[in-house]
């Protein structure tokens, strides 16, 4: 029969967003033309992130200024996680006019909930009119007429994005909603994080594996069943990254075609103020990894033992930020100015500049402590207290705006700068969550976060591999661990293809701290591995 499936494979920093938003606005106009508005256009945008969907929601809004798009802006409604627009929804542009949600209504004594109008508070009612919504799979479960006696129509084109992260029952509420000739647009990354799935499935004798996700799901059904279909495009000029930084995915998962879009982004370095004579031992590392010639730096840390190592590489942390803080620069006109204030520096004040600095961990219990760490450095470093702001509320806002996150927070953003730190160094614990330490998909998505400059810092025997780990290996976890293994080789190889490089192995570093009112220091070795 008739496909009626596309599915768009979309690595990092390849516009997916901008790529749906034109494809909208494309099949919006296409429709209206041909139908001669006899009969309205509806479109769904679902995804399990209310901040996908916003994005899309927005990039749409930004597209449709001139005049003759402005039935495409009109057509626009988001539905909202309750009446009052929660965090999730603060950075929607529409008005309320375009606001949904939720309200109970009893009909023959079945209690439904129907969607209502943020401005008035009258029912929504589609009625003859367009409409381009963005809700989650679950919502359309709630309000879809098929499913629940709701009132959102049948849909033109439904797309999922962010679809490696939807599961396929729960893509299935939204593409229910889907008119029998319509069309599916699934938009995701298999290479990025996937579905949460508690428990492992034995998928026997390589069988569809219907407990993951949607997009799993239809690449593995067109493989089998429609070999010769070509649903599958895949997005390959990166908008996002300087060429040394995606350089390691192309090479490791997406091939030769994954490319910046041309010499500007792939040549982008970092705008850096005039840095310090080193006045110590960590000054001199700190200017090394720093240097704008080289984007790409991978630091492997040793410690004598497990904490000083973990001190040590938060310290080297602390350097790190505070010198991007204090060098870091961005144009404003003809000048080059700093980050200021703080929140600016982090990201969260202005949509126009890329935020400077965010710091990537696997765990929130490491996430937390180094937020903390971080925030007595900047607190008096930023010297931002307000006008009667107490002790106690400076120090919150503070600890606020400091961004250190999982790549769950991360994927979907970008920074000037990143900073990707592991907090690991003892082998029975990386022995213990293997699968997630070594996980591809989630170092993937950490090291392509930055525009200009990735600071990896990995434990030194992050690639010696130990029995338990070998014994319990799988496909998914041999994959990581060949990942993992292969970024230090690929850091000390020099080529034409992957840029020159600089090694400098088993360096002193030294961390100083008091204890007892006596002057003491960690002391360990670390390896930078930079390539321009």
């Amino acid at each position: 029969g008739k496909i009626q499936d596309t599915i768009i494979q979309g690595p990092p920093g390849t516009g997916k967003t901008d790529f749906i938003a034109r494809s909208v606005i494309a099949v919006y106009r296409f429709l209206s033309a041909r139908r001669r508005d006899e009969e309205p256009v509806r479109i769904l945008l679902t995804s399990n992130s209310h901040a996908a969907i916003i994005n899309i929601i927005n990039k749409i809004y930004e597209m449709t200024t001139d005049v003759e798009l402005r039935d495409i802006r009109n057509a626009l409604y988001k539905v909202l996680l309750n009446k009052s627009i929660s965090d999730a929804d603060v950075r929607l542009r529409l008005d309320e006019e375009h606001l949904l949600y939720e309200k109970a209504k009893t009909t023959d004594n079945i209690r439904r909930y129907k969607l209502h109008i943020k401005a008035n508070d009258v029912e929504f009612e589609p009625d003859n009119n367009p409409i381009i919504i963005g809700l989650t799979p679950w919502k359309c479960y709630d309000h879809g007429s098929l499913w629940s006696g709701g009132n959102l129509p049948e849909f033109d084109m439904v797309i999922i994005d962010e679809s490696s992260q939807v599961s396929l029952s729960a893509a299935f509420m939204a593409i229910g909603l889907r008119k029998a000739e319509g069309r599916t647009v699934i938009v995701g990354d298999d290479d990025q994080l996937s579905a949460i799935v508690q428990g492992n499935y034995i998928v026997e004798n390589h069988d569809v594996d219907v407990y993951h996700s949607v997009l799993d799901y239809y690449r593995y059904y067109y493989s089998k069943n429609h070999p010769d279909e070509n649903v599958v495009c895949m997005l390959s000029e990166n908008f996002r990254m300087n060429e040394a930084l995606l350089g390691y995915s192309a090479k490791k998962i997406y091939g030769p075609r994954y490319t910046s879009f041309n010499d500007g982004i792939g040549g982008q370095k970092l705008r850096l103020g005039t840095q310090n004579d080193p006045e110590e031992n960590i000054d001199y590392i700190v200017n090394l990894i720093m240097d704008e010639d080289y984007p790409l730096v991978v630091c492997y840390l040793k410690g004598r033992r497990t904490h000083e190592q973990i001190a040590i590489e938060k310290y080297l942390i602390r350097k790190l930020s505070m010198s991007l803080y204090n060098r870091m620069r961005y144009p404003d006109g003809d000048r080059l100015v700093p980050y200021r204030p703080l929140v600016k520096f982090f990201g969260g004040q202005d949509d126009n500049i890329t935020p400077a600095l965010g710091i990537v961990v696997p765990h929130n219990s490491y996430k937390d402590n180094l937020r903390y760490v971080l925030k007595e450095d900047f607190k008096d470093l930023a010297n931002e207290r307000g006008e009667g702001e107490t002790d106690e509320d400076y120090e919150r806002r503070i600890l606020d705006t400091i961004l250190v996150g999982t790549v769950d927070k991360l994927q979907g953003q970008e920074r000037e700068a990143i900073i990707v730190s592991y907090g690991i160094a003892d082998v029975d614990q990386i022995n213990k969550e293997a699968e997630f330490i070594y996980s591809r998909n989630r170092l993937n998505v950490a090291i392509t976060r930055a525009k200009k400059k990735m600071i990896v810092i990995l434990p030194d025997n992050f690639a010696e591999y130990t029995l338990e780990i070998l014994m319990k290996s799988n496909n998914k976890l041999e994959e990581g661990i060949d990942f993992v293994a292969g970024l230090r080789e690929y850091m000390r190889t020099a080529d034409h293809n992957s840029g020159n490089t600089s090694v400098s192995e088993n360096m002193e570093i030294i961390m100083p701290y008091r204890e007892d009112n006596m002057e003491r220091e960690y002391r360990g070795s670390i390896s930078i591995y930079r390539k321009q």
